[in-house]
């Protein structure tokens, strides 16, 4: 019976019978928590079964769903969790066989939970890894998130001192001045609230990329809820603390503005310092040098003028070329 179950799980998607409107009909009933992500539906699944299974349909759909478990499934639109009373859907009491597969299309309905996070929803995690640029953690303790050192708030840097031997990748905290950042650090072991950025899915496997740069609604699920943004339990802390929460972040802005500031004035004498040594000239200096040239020029010519004086005197006042002639100077007659 192993082989014609394996092969009614391949050939269950495929099922040219799928009917995508009846693929999942949401129940009214939530999640156990707003930041796990699991929702309970009533669902109509279609999966092919072997015509050996037909004796007993709704035990063969049984062993087809536990083969899905765990597995992202576009029928379901996420990860099935779990699935209760399971019975076959009026429609498929006389079932046909699949097309060149030889499998029987069978609808059945049942009760699943499906993990089926959203992309900006808010989960909940626990960190299981550290490195100087990312912060490993585990959803529901399965679902593998990964946040990178891009998607996570200038706020937090890493300390790569090892705490102990469970955390040898030392741990993210703040460099806030405030009292109540200070006690802000992501660990190993840590659960960390984090926004959901991206939900990939490759050979029914799922992975989530995480954000960590809301201030307000994200970051280790003690300091959340102290300054206010994790529910229960803030509200007290939050008004003894807020000022000294807006003074810290306020601080922080200040540095970061003088910090900029002071990075473009670096670079602009970095510049043209740099420029300076390659010998490039300013539009000012280009001007300074034309009139040097200019003045040389003219030095020049007073020169030649100096030298073509017929008497030698230097004066310059009458050169050969000018064409006029001068009188003799004649002795008296006595």
């Amino acid at each position: 019976m192993a082989r014609p179950r394996a092969a009614a799980e391949k050939k269950a998607p495929t099922s040219s019978d799928a009917d995508d409107d009846d693929a999942e009909r949401p129940s009214s009933s939530s999640s156990s928590s707003p930041h796990d992500a699991v929702v309970t539906k009533h669902a109509i699944v279609t999966l092919g079964l072997h015509p050996s299974a037909m004796d007993d349909p709704e035990r063969g759909s049984r062993e087809i769903l536990d083969g899905m478990l765990m597995r992202h499934h576009d029928q379901l639109g996420g990860v099935l969790m779990s699935y209760d009373d399971v019975r076959v859907h009026p429609r498929s009491r006389t079932a046909g066989i699949i097309h060149l597969a030889g499998h029987v299309s069978l609808d059945v309905e049942t009760t699943a939970r499906v993990f089926c996070p959203v992309v900006g929803s808010v989960l909940r995690g626990v960190v299981n890894k550290v490195g100087v640029d990312f912060i490993g953690l585990l959803v529901l303790g399965v679902f593998n998130v990964s946040v990178g050192a891009d998607d996570i708030r200038d706020g937090l840097v890493h300390n790569p001192a090892p705490i102990d031997d469970e955390c040898p990748g030392g741990r993210w905290e703040e460099t806030s001045p405030s009292p109540i950042d200070r006690e802000h650090v992501i660990r190993v072991g840590s659960t960390v609230l984090f926004t959901v950025k991206s939900v990939s899915e490759f050979d029914d496997v799922l992975h989530l990329i995480g954000s960590l740069t809301d201030e307000a609604r994200t970051g280790e699920i003690g300091y959340v809820e102290s300054v206010g943004g994790g529910g229960a339990g803030g509200g007290s802390k939050k008004n003894g603390l807020s000022s000294s929460v807006k003074k810290g972040k306020k601080e922080k802005k200040e540095k970061k503005e003088k910090k900029e500031k002071k990075e473009k004035r670096d670079s602009a004498k970095k510049e043209k310092k740099e420029k300076r040594d390659k010998g490039e000239k300013t539009p000012k200096s280009a001007e300074r040098k034309e009139s040097r040239e200019k003045s040389a020029k003219k030095a020049s010519k007073k020169r030649e003028r100096r030298e073509e004086d017929d008497d030698g005197d230097g004066d310059g006042d009458i050169p050969k070329a000018s064409g006029k002639k001068r009188k003799k100077a004649t002795k008296p007659e006595l």
